[in-house]
């Protein structure tokens, strides 16, 4: 009784193991012997042809034979078969193995399990050579993770995701706090918003102490949510806002990032996330977190400030352009990372599916031993694309 043979899947390990279980099935059932009896039937028969054509001279029964030696060691022995996902989920590290598969052709099973070996060896390889500290696998969720961790800082501003326990009524504080004061405040000083997006603290850049200038707040003093609004100077609002961003942010962020990627800490993503394009995150985390919800807010605020009409229909055309921009540019990730799994899945499980006919194609001689060493160069470049992907994970972490 032979050992189970471990097969690694990079595409889909379902498809694969479904695939296998139907190989099986057809061997079991003596469907794969009778394509190989008929190939090797024709085999006969293109030999004979030749030797009567040629008058006995070119009589050549070798490739029948040789044909007839390869079904035997490589079909007529069957092993029992793992499939191991070797790509896991966002924030998983623990592979998942599928139920195992008997009655396995050994031929089959064995490629699979020294070309998806190799290809595992060269994908970790290149992961551990083509990455940054911090950064996250390829195989365990990694592709584009850092691009989608950034952006989600913004998208919280957006009000894409509202968040519990007084996220809401501190967004509203901040957008009004922007529309009344900062946004007031750079048409009455213009020294404003370079002051803004020269410091680096993202709430000091954001303040103007303005005594005479208001805003409409629903926080307290210490920064938890109130029933009902409050008008207060801007030179107070910014108090209450830092508490609540202390109390709220992290928490609400955090819950974002675990809706996306499951049991992943908000914080540690964004570090790991700004580690990997080499900026320095300690302590940083959070205020990239603040300064990319401003940014959003500031777009959202400056469509309802004190401007003039050409000044807001100028406004209105950069904000769309810009979040049409930013749609397409996040829909054709997605749509490549939907696609290139199940693209990789398809491709991987045919490396089975055609066995049959590699089989057949066996005992046709020459042609059909040139065919089934092709068939075996679509697993090999199978096993390239996660190799590849380590390669432009490690291309976009600098480029952005």
């Amino acid at each position: 009784m032979f050992e189970a043979i471990e097969i690694y899947s990079i595409g889909d390990g379902l498809f694969v193991h479904r695939v296998l279980t139907g190989l099986a099935m057809l061997h079991e059932s003596g469907s794969i012997a009778g394509m190989a009896m008929i190939g090797m039937m024709l085999g006969i028969f293109v030999a004979v042809i030749k030797g009567v054509m040629t008058a006995g001279a070119a009589v050549d029964f070798k490739y029948p034979m040789i044909a007839f030696c390869l079904y035997s060691v490589l079909f007529g022995v069957t092993v029992p078969v793992i499939v191991i996902d070797k790509v896991t989920a966002p924030g998983q590290t623990e592979l998942q193995v599928r139920a195992p598969i008997d009655h396995v052709p050994i031929g089959a099973a064995f490629a699979g399990y020294l070309i998806s070996g190799v290809g595992v060896k060269i994908t970790d390889l290149m992961e551990d050579a083509m990455s940054v500290p911090g950064s996250a696998r390829v195989t365990q969720g990694g592709w584009g993770r850092t691009l989608e961790t950034l952006a989600a800082a913004r998208e919280i501003g957006a009000g894409k995701f509202m968040g519990s326990d007084g996220f809401p009524e501190f967004r509203d504080s901040n957008l009004r706090y922007i529309s009344d004061c900062i946004i007031s405040g750079m048409q009455l000083d213009p020294t404003q918003a370079q002051r803004m997006q020269a410091d680096p603290d993202p709430w000091k850049g954001i303040e103007y102490p303005s005594k005479f200038l208001t805003t409409e707040t629903r926080l307290n003093a210490d920064g938890s949510a109130r029933s009902t609004p409050e008008t207060i100077p801007c030179s107070d609002a910014m108090g209450r806002l830092q508490a609540a961003a202390d109390a709220t942010l992290p928490k609400s962020f955090g819950e974002y990032i675990d809706a996306r990627y499951g049991g992943a800490n908000g914080i540690s993503a964004m570090e790991d996330a700004l580690s990997s394009i080499g900026v320095s995150a300690a302590g940083r985390a959070q205020d990239y977190i603040a300064a990319s919800m401003q940014a959003a807010l500031l777009s959202e605020a400056v469509l309802k400030g004190p401007m003039t009409a050409s000044q807001n229909s100028a406004t209105i055309l950069i904000q769309q352009a810009s979040e049409q921009r930013r749609t397409q540019w996040a829909a054709e990730e997605t749509m490549l990372k939907r696609v290139l799994q199940p693209t990789i899945g398809f491709f991987e499980a045919m490396l089975y599916a055609v066995v049959p006919f590699a089989v057949f194609a066996i005992g046709l001689g020459p042609f059909g031993l040139n065919l089934a060493m092709k068939y075996m160069i679509l697993a090999l470049w199978v096993q390239l694309f996660m190799p590849i992907l380590a390669v432009v994970n490690l291309f976009q972490l600098p480029a952005m």
